[in-house]
C-alpha cells in the first residue's frame, strides 16, 4: 500500500526508501537512480530501502537532459527585443489616441451646461430687452462643478456689448472655451465658437479636429487675448472679434516692469511711470491710450508730487498736473487727506473712522487753472474694521452744489437711491432741476423734475454698469 506523506515530502511504502530503476538511455537520458525515502517518526534515519521494478510513475522521474545540461529552450534576447518594440510601438499610438479621446469626452460635457445658461438668457431678455449681467439674475442652477465654469459675457469686467455670449471651460482641459452667443447678440448672433490657446497643441486639436471647427482668419489677434477662434455653428458673415487689446498691451510694456496697462471696453491705457511721489520732482507718468484697431488715441504725461504736514491737523496733500504731447499744461487736480480721520495707502486716503467731517477733498483745474469741480467724502458707516458707506457731495464752478449721494466705499458703487440727489442750473446760475434715480433689475433710471412745479422734464434709463455716478446720467 502506497501512502503519500505531504508533511515531510516522502513517498511511505511501508516504511520502505523507494529505489527507482535506471531511466532508459534510449530516450537520450543519462542514467541515475532515482530513490524515495523516508524516514520514521522520530529516527531522522531511513529504515529500510526496496528497489522496484516497476514503480508508480508518479514515484519516478526525469529530467531531460542533453550533455549534462538542460535542453528546456526560453526566449532569445531579439525575441524579448522584438516584442519590446512592438508594445513600445502600440503605447505610442494609442495613448495619445486615448488622450484626445478623453479630452473630447470632458470637454462635451460643458456644452449642455453652457446651452442650459444661454436658453435661461434669452428668456430673461424677452423679459427685460436686455440680457442679464450675472447668473444670479437667471431661472437656472448656476454651475457648481468645481472643474467646470461657465460665465455670462456681461460678468466680464471690461464687457462689450456688441457680443453677448455664454463662455464655458474645464479646468482639465487645458487652454479650451466653449463660447455660444445669443439669439440677439449684435454680432456672431446664434454663432457657436471654440477657442483654443495657440501655443496649446492639444487645444487646437480639440478645437479644429476633435469637434470639426473651422478656424476664424486673423482670430488669434482678437481681444481672446493669444487664442485661436474656431467656428462650430453658424456664420460669420461680415462680423469681426474685436483686436487683441491685451496683446497689444504685452508688447507694449514687455519686460518693464514700470510699464502697467488697463483695458476698458475697446480702448487700451499703458503707463509708464518712474520716480517717486513722495520725493522732490515727484513721479513722472507717461500715459498712452490706443483703440481698438491699436492706433494712439491719447497721450498724456503726469507729474504727481505729494507732501505731509503736521500739526493738530496732519494731513497729506498731492498735486498731479497734466500736460500733452506738445508739454502744454491741460488739468491739474489736489489731493487732501485728512490723516487724523484717515491713512493715506497706495495712493488712496483710506477712512480710519467714521464721522461727520470730510476725510478726503479733490479739486480740478482747467488749463486756466480755473476751478472745474471738487469733490468732499464723508465716512457716514464704519463696519468690519473699514469704512463701508460714505457720503459725497459735489461742487462745481462758484460753489454750486452739483450731486449729493451716497455709496458703498471704496468705488463709490450700489448708489443709494433714498439719499441721492443731481442738481441743474440755468444760465443765471439759479438752480431749476433736481435728478433722483431709481432701480428695476440691472437698470437704473434717472428721473429730472422742474423744481419749481415738480414736472417731469427729462427720464433716462440704462444698465447699471453705464452709470456716470458724478453726473447722474448714462454713459454712450
Amino acid at each position: 500500500m502506497i501512502k503519500n506523506n505531504t508533511r515531510r515530502g516522502f513517498t511511505q511504502i511501508n516504511k520502505h526508501v523507494v529505489i527507482c530503476p535506471p531511466c532508459k538511455e534510449s530516450q537520450g537520458q543519462r542514467p541515475q537512480s532515482h530513490k524515495v525515502g523516508m524516514r520514521e517518526q522520530g529516527k531522522g534515519v531511513v529504515n529500510k530501502a526496496t528497489l522496484l521494478d516497476n514503480p508508480p510513475s508518479a514515484l519516478c522521474a526525469t529530467s531531460p537532459t542533453l550533455g549534462g545540461k538542460s535542453t528546456t529552450r526560453g526566449f532569445t534576447l531579439i525575441e524579448l527585443l522584438v516584442v519590446v518594440l512592438i508594445i513600445g510601438i502600440l503605447a505610442a499610438v494609442a495613448v495619445p489616441q486615448y488622450k484626445k479621446a478623453v479630452l473630447k469626452s470632458r470637454f462635451s460635457a460643458v456644452m449642455p451646461m453652457a446651452k442650459s445658461v444661454a436658453d435661461a438668457n434669452e428668456v430673461y431678455y424677452l423679459g427685460n430687452n436686455m440680457y442679464a449681467l450675472g447668473q444670479d439674475d437667471l431661472d437656472v442652477t448656476p454651475v457648481t462643478a468645481g472643474n467646470t465654469s461657465v460665465k455670462l459675457s456681461g460678468e466680464y469686467q471690461n464687457a462689450d456689448e456688441n457680443y453677448e455670449y455664454v463662455a464655458a471651460w474645464r479646468t482639465d482641459v487645458p487652454g479650451v472655451r466653449y463660447i455660444m452667443y445669443q439669439k440677439n447678440s449684435p454680432k456672431f448672433a446664434s454663432n457657436i465658437h471654440c477657442e483654443a490657446d495657440e501655443t496649446n497643441e492639444d487645444a487646437l486639436w480639440l478645437c479644429e479636429t476633435g469637434i470639426n471647427g473651422t478656424e476664424i482668419p486673423g482670430s488669434n489677434n482678437t481681444a481672446s487675448g493669444e487664442y485661436k477662434t474656431f467656428l462650430l455653428a453658424g456664420n460669420t458673415g461680415e462680423d469681426t472679434l474685436p483686436t487683441s487689446l491685451v496683446k497689444l498691451a504685452k508688447q507694449l510694456c514687455g519686460n518693464n516692469e514700470n510699464c502697467t496697462y488697463e483695458i476698458k471696453g475697446n480702448t487700451l491705457t499703458t503707463a509708464e511711470c518712474s520716480g517717486d511721489e513722495n520725493a522732490t520732482g515727484g513721479q513722472l507718468c507717461i500715459n498712452k491710450t490706443y483703440d481698438d484697431t491699436g492706433a494712439q488715441v491719447d497721450y498724456e504725461k503726469k507729474v504727481k508730487e505729494c507732501r505731509t504736514s503736521s500739526g493738530i491737523y496732519p494731513n497729506k496733500q498731492c498735486n498731479t498736473w497734466v500736460y500733452n504731447q506738445e508739454n502744454t499744461f491741460l488739468s491739474q487736480k489736489y489731493e487732501s487727506c485728512s490723516l487724523s480721520l484717515a491713512t493715506w495707502e497706495n495712493g488712496q486716503c483710506v477712512p480710519s473712522n467714521a464721522s461727520s467731517s470730510n476725510y478726503s477733498g479733490t479739486s480740478y483745474y482747467d488749463g486756466n487753472r480755473a476751478l472745474t469741480k471738487s469733490i468732499q467724502d464723508t465716512c457716514s458707516s464704519f463696519n468690519e474694521g473699514k469704512c463701508s458707506t460714505i457720503n459725497r457731495i459735489i461742487y462745481g464752478p462758484g460753489s454750486k452744489l452739483l450731486a449729493s449721494f451716497s455709496c458703498k466705499w471704496p468705488d463709490c458703487s450700489q448708489v443709494d437711491s433714498s439719499k441721492s440727489k443731481w442738481y441743474g442750473y440755468d444760465t443765471t446760475g439759479a438752480r431749476t432741476e433736481q435728478t433722483t434715480l431709481s432701480y428695476s433689475g440691472n437698470n437704473t433710471t434717472f428721473t429730472t423734475r422742474n423744481i419749481q412745479t415738480g414736472e417731469v422734464v427729462n427720464t433716462i434709463t440704462c444698465s447699471t454698469t453705464k452709470v456716470n455716478w458724478e453726473t447722474g446720467t448714462c454713459e454712450e
